[in-house]
């Protein structure tokens, strides 16, 4: 189990790292939803930020020795965490390449979906291990 919160301490600090040092490049530019008439905006680097808490509190939660974790839904958790952050990084990389070789729109539109997609995805998954981790952390709790 102690690798699973080490991994998730590298995954933060990585994360942390892309988001204060690539501010200007891929990550100067941002997520933004139109409702109704107004405009909303989300700088991709804030996202790397929101990411890198996340890693925080659950190697933070993880770290919990009384707490009956369960080490494979852990392993689960950050490599599914992972795998949604790197498709994210993924995406902000592959965009300069695509919209420049001017190619088909199918792929920029693949792109744009994984882009989109890819924080939901990351926020799903940190939901649904926060829930059994409040359930298991309940269950500790309760027992007295």
């Amino acid at each position: 189990m102690q690798r699973v919160q080490s991994g998730f301490a590298v995954a933060a600090v990585v994360m942390l790292v892309l988001g204060l040092l690539d501010s200007h490049g891929a990550l100067g530019s941002g997520l933004s939803v139109l409702w109704g008439r107004r405009t909303f905006g989300v700088p991709n680097r804030m996202l790397c930020y929101g990411s890198a808490l996340a890693f925080t509190f659950f190697a933070l939660l993880y770290s919990f020795w009384f707490v009956p974790w369960s080490a494979q839904a852990a392993r689960w958790h950050l490599g599914l965490s992972v795998l949604a952050a790197a498709v994210f990084g993924g995406t902000l990389l592959a965009f300069p390449r695509v919209a420049a070789s001017h190619e088909t729109s199918g792929r920029m539109l693949a792109l744009l979906i994984l882009f989109t997609a890819s924080p939901f995805v990351f926020l799903l998954i940190q939901g649904w291990y926060l829930i059994d981790a409040l359930r298991r952390c309940w269950a500790v709790f309760a027992r007295g």
